[in-house]
């Protein structure tokens, strides 16, 4: 994606958040070729080699150190929470946009000016796999007029500089369009309500497209497998650092989540006897 298009499609994002008309114009056409998971990396090497210690946040606030399970946290910030010193903020926000119960997530730039705020695309036009995306760096930040060329340097030297052209043109057609999000709500309300029926220890989800139930026995591992003869695919969460819960991905047709509530009820009924 040009840099014109990548203006244009970040302008909204940035205004909102507190970064201004020179952030849009300095900032978006390096950062937009940054993407995936690799924005992260690059951001925090880039820190790192300016000395600066990177504290890595979710949705939540939280250190990703403290929370290993933190991708598709669905939490969303609260201001308070960011009022933290001597630290950058790397915040995570492809999710931003599938907030749920009317709720808003505030931009952590508006709060801190050390913040990198890391997007992609898959997630607001539901395109899972297709990572595409941008780092904007804080303009108020430290050593913002360094950071940002770093980023750039660190994504080419990693190779992710480069999404494929199919992906650039298709998404400069619609950077200021969202897929049908409230699916996401009505597909987590059906499966909140079905696991907290079938005596599951359950947060409900703020937003994002995962619940993180308590598995129904101390092994995640052995539960999840179990699972899978009935065609329920888990994931455990020893994955993300986490024993005991697995996670559940809604971002599927509801016809498909109302079928595996179905079999998520024989299997709880017939291996666990609820």
């Amino acid at each position: 994606m040009d840099g014109a298009s990548a203006t244009a499609g970040a302008a909204a994002f940035l205004l909102d958040a507190g970064f201004g008309d020179v952030a849009v114009q300095e900032q978006i056409p390096i950062g937009a070729q940054v993407v995936g998971a690799v924005i992260q990396v690059a951001a925090r090497a880039a820190l790192g080699a300016l000395g600066i210690h990177a504290g890595t946040h979710d949705e939540d606030g939280d250190s990703a150190d403290d929370c290993a399970g933190g991708n598709g946290n669905q939490n969303i910030y609260a201001p308070g929470l960011l009022i933290i010193d001597d630290i950058f903020l790397i915040a995570d926000e492809p999710y931003r946009e599938i907030v749920f119960d009317g709720g808003e997530q505030p931009y952590p730039s508006k709060f801190y000016d050390n913040t990198l705020s890391c997007y992609s695309y898959s997630k607001s036009l539901s395109l899972p796999g297709e990572r595409i995306g941008y780092v904007a760096v804080n303009p108020r930040a430290t050593d913002a007029e360094l950071i940002v060329p770093m980023c750039g340097q660190v994504s080419r030297e990693t190779g992710h500089n480069c999404p494929g052209s199919s992906v650039q043109l298709a998404v400069a057609k619609v950077v200021d369009e969202t897929s049908d999000l409230s699916v996401y709500e009505k597909n987590m309300n059906l499966l909140y309500d079905a696991l907290v029926r079938l005596g599951f220890d359950v947060v409900r989800p703020g937003g994002t497209f995962y619940i993180f139930p308590k598995a129904l026995e101390d092994d995640a591992n052995a539960f999840c497998m179990k699972a899978k003869d009935y065609d329920l695919i888990l994931v455990p969460s020893d994955s993300f650092g986490v024993p005991g819960y697995f996670r559940m991905a809604y971002c599927i047709d509801t016809e498909k989540v109302e079928r595996s509530i179905k079999a998520l009820e024989k299997f709880v009924h017939e291996v666990y006897g609820r």
